[in-house]
C-alpha cells in the first residue's frame, strides 16, 4: 500500500466536490473553511467545480474527476478535502487515472458518500485514504471547528495519530439550517458522551476498512472492492435519508455478501440521536445482523454523521481489545 507524504504547516489543502453540488448553495460554509484553513497556515486551492451548480449529469462528472485529477496531478497538493459527501461519487470512478494517482499519492479525506471514492482509490491505486472531515460539515463549523475533530486531523495528516484512540468528550447531532443560515447564530448544542460501548467482547487485530454501510453497497461485488480478509471493518449509517428497516437491510446484504465472515472486529460509528429509542434499536439490530459470529464489537466510536469527527487512516493496521478497553492505531496513515 502506497502512504502519502504527511502534510505539514505552509501545505496546500485542495477543495473539491466530487459527490454534490451542495457547496454552490451554502458557499457560506465553503467560505468559513477555507478561512480557516488559511487561519491556521495552510494555502487553499479550489477548481472550477468546486463551487459550481446545476444538475448533475455524465458530462459534469467527467468535469469534477477532471478536477480531482488536477489536484493529485498537482505537486504542490498535499491533501484533498471534499467540500461534502452526497450522492454520486460513484459516477467518477470510470474517469480517473488510477496509475496516475498511484505516481502522486496524496492525503484525501472523507465520508458518508465518499466512502465509494476511497475505496476506489484503495483497490486500484493501493492508496492508503482517511475517513474523516469534509469542508462544509467539520471545518466550516460555527464559530469554529471542534478541537476533538482538528486535532485527530492534523495528527492524522502529519503523521502523529498512532496509538490508542480516545472517545470525544461531547457529541451532538443537531442541524441548524445552512440555507436560511441559522448555522450562524449560534454554536449547537452538545451532549455528554458516555464513551464507547462493547457490543461483543474480544480482542482483534487487523488493517482498517469501512465507511459509510450504503455506499459500501454501492462498490460491493466491483473491481473497486478490496480484500477485507483479515480486516478491522469501520460501519457508520445515519437516518437522515434510510430509515432503520432499510439500514438494517443494509447490514443483511453486507452479511449476505460474506463480508462479516473475513473480518476480525467491527468498529461502528454513532448514531445519530444516541439516547433515543431508535439509537437502542440501532444497536440491537448490529447485533442481530452479527450473530452467529464472535469478533468483537466497538460501538460509538466518532466516525459517523454526528460531530466532532475522528480522522482514521483506512488500510493501516489496528487491534481492539474490550478487556483494556483499547482501540489503537498501530501505525501512521502518512510516510514517517
Amino acid at each position: 500500500m502506497e502512504k502519502p507524504n504527511p502534510a505539514t504547516l505552509g501545505s496546500t489543502v485542495a477543495l473539491v466536490s466530487p459527490s454534490s453540488s451542495l457547496a454552490s448553495v451554502a458557499n457560506h460554509r465553503v467560505d468559513r473553511a477555507r478561512a480557516f484553513l488559511e487561519r491556521v497556515g495552510l494555502e487553499v486551492r479550489e477548481y472550477e467545480t468546486t463551487r459550481e451548480s446545476g444538475s448533475w449529469g455524465e458530462r459534469r462528472a467527467e468535469r469534477r474527476a477532471e478536477d480531482l485529477m488536477a489536484a493529485f496531478r498537482d505537486p504542490d497538493v498535499d491533501v484533498i478535502v471534499p467540500t461534502i459527501g452526497g450522492y454520486r461519487t460513484s459516477a467518477l470512478l470510470p474517469h480517473l487515472d488510477y496509475d496516475e494517482i498511484a505516481a502522486n499519492p496524496t492525503i484525501l479525506t472523507g465520508y458518508s458518500d465518499l466512502t465509494v471514492l476511497e475505496y476506489a482509490l484503495l483497490s486500484q491505486s493501493e492508496l492508503c485514504t482517511f475517513h474523516g472531515p469534509t469542508a462544509m460539515p467539520q471545518l466550516g463549523e460555527y464559530p469554529k471547528p471542534f478541537e476533538y475533530t482538528i486535532d485527530h486531523f492534523f495528527d492524522a495528516i502529519s503523521g502523529q495519530l498512532a496509538g490508542t484512540i480516545e472517545p470525544s468528550e461531547f457529541w451532538t447531532d443537531e442541524f441548524l439550517d445552512w440555507f436560511e443560515r441559522r448555522d450562524l447564530e449560534r454554536r449547537r448544542k452538545l451532549h455528554d458522551n458516555n464513551g464507547y460501548e462493547w457490543l461483543r467482547k474480544g480482542s482483534a487485530r487487523g488493517r482498517l476498512l469501512g465507511g459509510h454501510a450504503y455506499s459500501l453497497l454501492h462498490v460491493i461485488g466491483t473491481d473497486y472492492w478490496p480484500d477485507h480478509n483479515g480486516s478491522i471493518l469501520v460501519l457508520e449509517e445515519t437516518m437522515e435519508e434510510s430509515s432503520l428497516r432499510e439500514i438494517e437491510s443494509y447490514f443483511i446484504d453486507l452479511r449476505n455478501a460474506g463480508l462479516f465472515e473475513q473480518i476480525e472486529g467491527l468498529v461502528v460509528g454513532r448514531f445519530k440521536q444516541y439516547d433515543s429509542e431508535e439509537s437502542k434499536r440501532f444497536r440491537k439490530i448490529i447485533q442481530l445482523v452479527t450473530e452467529g459470529y464472535d469478533f468483537p464489537i466497538l460501538y460509538g466510536v466518532d466516525v459517523s454523521h454526528t460531530d466532532p469527527q475522528l480522522t482514521l487512516p483506512y488500510g493501516v493496521e489496528a487491534e481492539l481489545d474490550s478487556e483494556e478497553g483499547n482501540f489503537r492505531l498501530l501505525e501512521e496513515g502518512v510516510a514517517v
